[in-house]
């Protein structure tokens, strides 16, 4: 017994394996049939689940277009002769074109008969244009080929007004899209991932819109179930009720067969009766499933890998550590989404490019896609990655011989070229950035690409390291100054140098400074419109250098503060003096008013933030709702969450908040929509001149009316005329601030002033 498992020792074994992996197997086939039912019942709610969340958010888009036409029907009935109809029609035109690309045209009926925008008739047979001014009520039309070329679709709506009894907008088809599903894809349930296409139907069956992550039928004139559809799914019993359910308009689910993966397809109709509008969807099963549809064939496949690994165990011991070694290496000096070196691998590039090449000169510059964060979020992460797939191409191809690159982090990449003089260098950059700007992804007309390339000239006298060369050209990007147009060159200048110092030497005072109270307190008072008196201040705050004789401009030393984070004291310190000033007043029986306090985004962050503020308020004995603390909107936007949650701790102790900077960001009123903010303080660009005064009106009324709707108090900073403070006024803001009212005065002044005021 002992020779024989001696000679067949392994074969016996793996015999046993193989048994009892068979019987295993046997058994999963035996249950598989029912088991595959279940979950192709539960993978089709669960598709039909997320296909109703994208049918809400294109009704919403439906929704918002039916509004817009009930506020402007609404705008034609205040007309009070036709005059102001015709200077009202004009002056919408004139206003959504700018605001929205996909806006055609404006249509009003009169005596039965269609007039465009510009009041001339419609003599083109736009059939549903004609349609829509036979119908009541708000409706939106199906698609239709509006003046011979356009494909649109019209939101119709009556009219009471003198001359008019109808009007309709006609926009380009693609208003009604699936653009906001992506923001929906990343938010979605674990369960749920991206479907293979999104498809937007008109009521005949044509794509309006799609969405996909393989092919799919162009938008064209063959209806969807008579051609695309039909070529897809190829067993018919799933076929015809698809088709009907298309045809339709009637809300489906089925799971079929395509090419050998197993999908799930979903039919929802939106809720417009008019335009009858359809979303068709088809998803992997697995992707809405879940890895439990895998089940028997991941078992599968495990018995298949356990037999492999038996075959190949010895030449895994031998390798192993070479592949773990190279794997490393790979995910360190490697980007793994677009393939590339990172910095670590620069840098050592750097160093060999260096010493392979000791007389010739290289610039060593860093790439960077400005706002690449923003098209981020305006475009989705699927356009944003493209993009960097298209940029990262253009660098890689225009590397000569000796040359290196890599991707760093947020559009950003290192470069490492031949340097002659400047002159032949930027050619050469404007020659790349042409090529990166051609990103196909991102209408042009719509948004630029926009560059600047931060260029230090290595000084190979210096002797310098690489991370010596790669710091110098961060100081580059972090110090040259923003310049308008596509695409800029930053150079290593002596203005940079003198920057670094200047950063360097307020670091160096600015503990001193603390200590020495070198920091002063100075108060904006704020002015109720409708009070007509003070309503509180806004605490500034402001260094003296005496070293210098005179104060720092803020602009010179906040920012600094906050990327290092010496914020954080001087947020607590101004808090703090701020507290103990109001508890001086009440004790010495003087008028005191509520006042703001700035917290920046790096001591809203603290862990403690929250406890010692609470604590301060209390030491001092400062009633609730007399500090107001405000968080600029750029840092609400980024850390939504976390606001929403510090906000409502802080009415819980006391304070009220304010919303600083409102209309700078890209989402303002979203963040309206998940912070419980008691204030928002408009910036000043809203009453500064745009392209038209009235277009300026339009935007200030809008802002501050649905602001005020929210039961938020609005205030308008910066304000300096007596033109802004009574357009103001009559749009019903609350408060202002600005010269106009006072400027910012010392503590001891400003205590004159209420002082005088209370008088």
């Amino acid at each position: 017994m002992k020779e024989f498992f001696r000679k067949y020792g392994k074969e016996t074994i793996f015999a046993m394996i193989i048994i009892v992996c068979l019987g295993f197997f046997v058994n999963i086939l035996a249950v598989g049939k029912d088991y595959s039912r279940g979950v192709e019942a539960q993978a089709v709610e669960r598709a039909q689940f997320y296909s109703s969340e994208q049918v809400a958010r294109v009704n919403a888009d439906i929704t918002l277009l039916k509004n817009e036409a009930d506020f402007f029907a609404k705008k034609l009935s205040e007309c009070v002769s036709e005059a102001d109809e015709e200077q009202l029609i004009r002056s919408a035109r004139a206003y959504y074109i700018p605001r929205n690309n996909k806006f055609v045209d404006l249509v009003v009926y009169a005596d039965g008969k269609a007039y465009d925008s510009q009041l001339f008739p419609i003599t083109s047979p736009d059939s549903e244009i004609t349609a829509a001014g036979e119908k009541t009520g708000t409706i939106l039309s199906p698609v239709f080929q509006y003046d011979g070329s356009i494909m649109a679709v019209a939101v119709s709506a009556d009219v009471n007004a003198l001359t008019i009894d109808r009007f309709a907008f006609v926009y380009d088809r693609a208003i009604i899209s699936l653009d906001s599903l992506g923001k929906f894809d990343a938010s979605a349930p674990e369960f749920v991932s991206k479907p293979e296409y999104v498809l937007l139907l008109k009521h005949d069956g044509r794509v309006i819109d799609s969405r996909s992550v393989t092919a799919v039928p162009e938008i064209g004139p063959e209806p969807l179930q008579n051609g695309f559809l039909k070529r897809t799914v190829t067993d018919q019993s799933v076929y015809d009720p698809l088709s009907a359910a298309v045809s339709a308009g009637v809300k489906y689910g089925a799971a079929a067969t395509i090419n050998g993966v197993k999908h799930v397809f979903t039919v929802t109709p939106t809720a417009s009766d008019e335009a009858r509008i359809t979303i068709l969807s088809a998803y992997r099963i697995e992707s809405v499933y879940g890895v439990g549809y895998n089940t028997v064939e991941t078992i599968w496949g495990s018995l298949i890998v356990f037999f492999a690994l038996l075959a190949v165990l010895s030449l895994i011991v031998v390798i192993g550590r070479v592949r773990t070694n190279r794997k490393i290496f790979e995910l360190a000096a490697f980007d793994q989404k677009l393939k590339c070196p990172t910095m670590m691998k620069f840098k050592r590039d750097i160093s060999g490019v260096l010493s392979r090449n000791k007389t010739t000169q290289f610039a060593s510059i860093i790439a960077k896609i400005r706002n690449f964060t923003y098209v981020n979020e305006r475009y989705g992460e699927e356009i944003a990655d493209a993009l960097l797939v298209h940029a990262e191409k253009i660098y890689r191809n225009a590397l000569l011989t000796g040359e290196t690159y890599a991707y760093h982090e947020e559009g950003e990449f290192a470069l490492l070229l031949h340097y002659k003089d400047r002159k032949a260098l930027t050619a050469r950059l404007e020659e790349i950035y042409r090529r990166v700007a051609a990103f196909d992804g991102i209408d042009p007309g719509e948004y630029k690409i926009v560059v600047s390339f931060n260029i230090y000239e290595i000084d190979r006298a210096a002797k310098e390291t690489p991370t010596m060369i790669v710091d110098k050209t961060y100081v580059v990007r972090n110090w040259a100054a923003d310049i308008s147009g596509a695409v800029s060159y930053n150079y290593y200048s002596d203005l940079i140098k003198k920057g670094h110092a200047r950063k360097a030497e307020i670091e160096g005072k600015m503990d001193a400074a603390l200590r020495d109270s070198e920091f002063h307190l100075f108060y904006q008072p704020k002015f109720n419109i409708a009070n007509k008196c003070v309503d509180g201040s806004e605490v500034l705050v402001r260094w003296f250098d005496p070293q210098i004789d005179k104060y720092r401009a803020p602009a010179e030393f906040l920012p600094v503060f906050e990327e290092n984070g010496f914020i954080d004291k001087l947020d607590r310190f101004v808090f703090f003096k701020a507290c103990e000033n109001i508890a001086a007043r009440v004790k010495a029986r003087k008028v005191v008013y509520p006042v703001s306090v700035n917290v920046s985004r790096v001591t809203a962050t603290r862990p403690d933030f929250l406890e010692y503020y609470a604590r301060i308020k209390n030491k001092f004995g400062v009633k609730n709702g007399f500090v107001t603390l405000e968080f600029t909107e750029s840092f609400a936007y980024e850390n939504y969450e976390y606001l929403s949650e510090t906000v409502a701790k802080l009415h819980e102790y006391g304070f009220n908040c304010s919303l600083d900077d409102f209309g700078t960001g890209y989402s303002s009123y979203n963040v309206l929509k998940v912070i419980d903010m008691d204030e928002i303080k408009l910036d000043k660009f809203f009453i500064g001149t745009g392209i038209s005064a009235e277009r300026d009106q339009m935007i200030l009324e809008s802002v501050i009316g649905v602001v005020k709707k929210m039961g938020v108090k609005v205030t308008q900073e910066g304000v300096e005329t007596k033109a802004d403070f009574e357009r103001l006024a009559a749009l019903g803001c609350d408060v202002i601030q600005g010269f106009y009212f006072a400027k910012p005065m010392k503590y001891a002044d400003y205590c004159e002033f209420i002082d005088s005021t209370a008088e």
